[in-house]
């Protein structure tokens, strides 16, 4: 607002008003408007703000006036909210043109749908009642405009209004593909629906409301998919609203591509499928118990009866935004919610779990009570010093949580502040809590190894200690999914102090390795991903607070102590899926998280060159659990840019970041890289406290150069001896020299291996016969990450002194690879 005097901004403007809310509305728009004018004049970057209006505007004049009421209406409901939703839209709307096929291609399609191999019948299956006309014509256009042929419209009239029966009968006699019953009353909307099905002649179903609208290309790409596999009895795709006017479409929701059981609890995002008329047919029809809840209620039989799912990442489906429709307005329809609660309630029960309970702790949100068994749960919580987090989180699961059976384990790493052992002094009455002593150097995945094998529990819940209990019934819920026999690990919210959110979910691929959906969202937000109150099915969640069953844990060895610090959660988890469990999210957990307060945010490229090699595939591919019109470069679900970085590459650029490879690295020799690495190198395998050296006979050695100079030649000498001893030597070098031959005549292969210290990962070929590598001089830092990350026993030889430490001074790569 304009600087004046406060007394006459009162007066003229009184605070709270609806005249101050009508002046500020005003000018927010108008700064829209002049940094839109600003950017297209000199060329300046987008601003969040710019990005709300058109292109090249250069007064009030050029903009709709149907655009300037909606962008105005919005600011004046929503206030600066409607900032970031009016970006979002108008981001939407460019995706649109860039991905959406033109006019040009659809009749390209019109063309080729006569040569598909395999041409099913489709019958479009709609219950009507008293729609606007307008509504419904659109909606009869919609069908007609469809670039594959061979569909059949079957609607079952059951409005009042004759106009609807009228208008109908008119198109029914223009085109003989649509087909209508006329009821005699309302059966509801299940039962007119199912008499709209006793006509339906098609191998395929597809639903459709009488005031939504269909892509025209949704046909053609559905039996372009069943071309690929015929086997498909349901197809599912993505979908956004549009206004009642069919003139702007928004909020688009992009759902996984991989078929997610738990997701379906929370919402029913297989509605408005292609779905085989046979099944829907074996299974009885709809169910008018379910009125309200029909669609969900048949989706839940469906995946109780088939797993031959598919989904195509293309939003087919737009819901239209009438009064009185639930794509305007959840509330619209408040009996459906009791029918909700029935038709998740009877799949639950067909599924044996009789006593689960279905509870709605706000709009649009379900959870389930799962029965706990009253399993006892160990919660293990890694600390070293850092008193003011750890006592906090202790305190907060002792006063807050109701479920009874759980201890708490405090694995202590060798804190040596005097507070702490003061507060485990006063913790030593209570039965609940043990305090461990981890007397070994720091591994986290080790520690919590280590703890596991010191309970007794039926169910693990690894903590960390920079969180705070929120909800009471946490442990209930973690425990009641954890003891579900197809449930591997479980993930719940994580809020930051501020509120926002810190995890929901990890998405592989996202921004590097993998990282959390909804980071920075508000809590309870809902985006184009959908709500983070949902169930979820992930490849991975935090390690941050997740549970498993022990036998899961012992079955998969646990976590893989080769990670020292990260990934070791992602690695856990991804192996939990490749065994045949699932891994799952829930927001009824949620704990507050101090990120980072345990150990800051540091890895030790170690870490990562590992989880590079190990994930590496999964990322180039995408998460089946994600959408891939969503970026991999934002956090908050948005849409992606056109020219995205390759996954791939990104990972690449992270390992650069963290000194293990140079420049001269491509993707291409990288891939190549990994094609070459043993399985071997990437297996889990119990802990081992004890190594005999009579059984690490191959000796890896790797040098800078092979002078006949200082440093070579005494490694020279000491090959010597080893081999004399029985090891099995070789060595390993980035550039020929005389002492190869030196080493040649003592029979100990010699291989020049070009960029070996310039790239991490080049050794690894070597590393697969080998059990200890011997590094000499500084210069083999990469090669001693590369060691450590695939396991292997690595003895680092620096000979130098000033120079090594003023290398490890200016490089953080370097500094790190002396620690153990």
């Amino acid at each position: 607002m304009p600087e004046i005097h406060p007394i006459i901004r009162q007066l003229l403007i009184p605070s709270g008003s609806r005249r101050e809310k009508l002046a500020q509305t005003l000018l927010t728009f108008l700064l829209m408007l002049r940094q839109r004018q600003a950017m297209d004049s000199e060329g300046e970057t987008e601003t969040a703000a710019s990005q709300l209006l058109p292109r090249k505007i250069k007064s009030l004049r050029q903009i709709s006036l149907r655009q300037i009421y909606r962008n105005f209406q919005l600011l004046w409901i929503r206030g600066s909210s409607s900032v970031s939703y009016l970006q979002m839209t108008y981001r939407y709307q460019d995706w649109m043109k860039e991905t959406e096929p033109d006019a040009k291609q659809l009749a390209t399609q019109q063309q080729e749908e006569a040569n598909l191999a395999y041409r099913p019948l489709i019958s479009f299956l709609t219950p009507v009642y008293n729609p606007g006309i307008t509504v419904l014509r659109d909606t009869l256009h919609s069908v007609q405009a469809q670039t594959y042929s061979n569909w059949e419209f079957c609607l079952a009239n059951g409005s009042t209004d004759p106009a609807v029966q009228q208008l109908l009968d008119e198109y029914a006699q223009q085109d003989r593909r649509i087909r209508v019953v006329q009821l005699t009353e309302n059966m509801g909307i299940s039962e007119n629906t199912n008499r709209a099905l006793d006509i339906v002649q098609g191998e395929f179903i597809a639903l459709l409301d009488h005031d939504d609208l269909v892509a025209p290309d949704m046909l053609y790409e559905v039996v372009a998919a069943l071309n690929q596999d015929r086997n498909w009895d349901v197809i599912y795709f993505d979908e956004d609203k549009v206004s009642e006017e069919s003139q702007i479409r928004t909020s688009p929701w992009f759902k996984p591509s991989q078929f997610s059981p738990d997701l379906l609890l929370s919402t029913n995002y297989l509605m408005h499928s292609v779905i085989r008329r046979q099944l829907i047919v074996d299974l009885g029809g709809f169910d008018s118990d379910m009125d309200g809840a029909q669609d969900w209620d048949l989706a839940l039989r469906l995946v109780e009866n088939t797993k031959k799912i598919h989904h195509l990442p293309r939003v087919f489906y737009h819901w239209r935004q009438v009064e009185g429709s639930a794509a305007r307005d959840a509330n619209a329809k408040p009996w459906a919610f009791a029918a909700q609660e029935r038709c998740i309630q009877r799949h639950l029960k067909r599924q044996g779990y009789d006593n689960a309970q279905v509870s709605f702790p706000r709009l649009g949100t379900v959870r389930i009570i799962w029965p706990t068994q009253q399993a006892k749960v160990s919660i293990i919580i890694p600390t070293k010093n850092k008193l003011e987090l750890l006592q906090p989180c202790i305190e907060s699961i002792l006063t807050k949580t109701t479920y009874p059976n759980y201890e708490i384990l405090v694995v202590d790493n060798q804190s040596d502040d005097p507070a702490m052992k003061q507060y485990y002094q006063s913790l030593i009455d209570n039965p609940r809590v043990r305090v461990l002593d981890y007397l070994h150097p720091y591994n986290f995945q080790k520690i919590n190894n280590w703890a596991a094998r010191q309970s007794d529990s039926d169910v693990l819940l690894f903590l960390n200690n920079d969180t705070e209990v929120i909800e009471p019934t946490w442990l209930e819920e973690m425990v009641g999914w954890a003891m579900r026999p197809e449930i591997g690990v479980v993930g719940t919210k994580l809020l930051r102090p501020n509120g926002k959110i810190q995890h929901a979910g990890i998405i592989m691929g996202l921004i590097g390795h993998g990282s959390h959906i909804f980071e920075e969202c508000d809590d309870h937000v809902y985006t184009h991903f959908g709500s983070v109150d949902w169930y979820r099915n992930y490849q991975a969640v935090t390690g941050a607070c997740v549970a498993v069953r022990r036998a899961v844990f012992d079955e998969l060895n646990g976590l893989d102590e080769a990670y020292i610090v990260g990934f070791g959660d992602i690695d856990l988890c991804l192996r939990v899926q490749e065994a045949g469990y699932r891994n799952v999210y829930t927001p009824f957990a949620a704990m507050l998280h101090h990120e980072g307060g345990t150990r800051g945010l540091s890895l030790p490229p170690s870490d990562v060159l590992r989880a590079a090699a190990k994930m590496y595939a999964m990322v180039q591919k995408g998460d089946g659990f994600f959408n891939p019109n969503l970026s991999y470069s934002s956090r908050q679900p948005v849409v992606s840019a056109m020219k995205e970085e390759d996954r791939g590459r990104r990972l690449l650029r992270i390992m650069y970041e963290f000194g293990l490879m140079g420049i001269g690295t491509s993707k291409t020799i990288w891939e190549k890289q990994l094609a070459n690495l043993s399985p071997e190198l990437l297996t889990t395998k119990p802990s081992v406290s004890i190594v005999n050296p009579m059984q690490m006979s191959r000796i890896l050695i790797v040098t800078h150069e092979l002078t006949r100079s200082g440093a070579p030649i005494i490694l020279w000498m000491l090959a010597k001896y080893l081999k004399d001893q029985g090891y099995s030597i070789q060595v390993i070098c980035p550039v020929d020299g005389a002492l190869k031959d030196d080493f040649l005549a003592e029979q100990i292969p010699v291989s020049v291996v070009p960029r070996l210290l310039d790239d991490a990962q080049v050794v690894t070929p070597y590393l697969n016969d080998t059990d200890v590598v011997l590094c000499n001089t500084i210069l083999t830092w990469r090669v001693v990450h590369a060691a450590r990350a695939f396991s292997r026993p690595c003895l680092w030889w620096v000979h130098e002194t000033v120079f090594g430490s003023n290398l490890a001074s200016q490089n953080a790569a370097i500094a790190q690879a002396f620690t153990a």
